[in-house]
């Protein structure tokens, strides 16, 4: 359960969020980058992400949330989704052709009442400063799943 005070914290950073989306600069740079993603771009662009030194610049020692929960949107509201750091290494689940017959079609679960609480959670929090959606689909050989 998120606090009152837990609460207080993460609106007025999304708050601050929505006003720095809105920002005239931030406009013009979605422009560009649509621009850009039309290949009808002027200009180059260069996106920058700190991914492994967000542990440096963020570290969750420095987050004001309490419940485990807020800390992980405070996080989230504060750069993007916790990568693990590292180098990337290759690793192949198939190594041999006999290999193949190791595959198999994933059994896909969707708790649906669990995200819909979640979303209920989190539109409730933010409901009033951000547009809140559920935004998931995931598409198998036998259909697809979506809400």
């Amino acid at each position: 359960m998120i606090t009152t005070k837990d609460r207080q914290i993460l609106w007025e950073l999304a708050k601050c969020v929505k006003e720095i989306a809105n920002l005239d600069i931030m406009r013009e740079r979605r422009e560009k980058w649509t621009q850009h993603n039309d290949l009808k771009s002027i200009e180059p662009l260069i996106a920058v992400f700190p991914e492994g030194a967000w542990d440096e610049l963020l570290p969750w020692s420095g987050l004001y949330c309490e419940n485990d929960e807020a800390r992980r949107v405070e996080m989230h509201l504060r750069q993007s989704p916790n990568n693990p750091r590292g180098a990337y290494i290759i690793e192949p689940l198939l190594k041999s052709i006999d290999d193949i017959l190791m595959l198999r079609v994933p059994k896909l679960q969707y708790d649906e009442p669990a995200t819909l609480a979640d979303l209920a959670e989190k539109q409730d929090l933010f409901g009033d400063i951000l547009d809140v959606k559920l935004i998931h689909a995931i598409t198998t050989h036998t259909g697809s799943l979506s809400g």
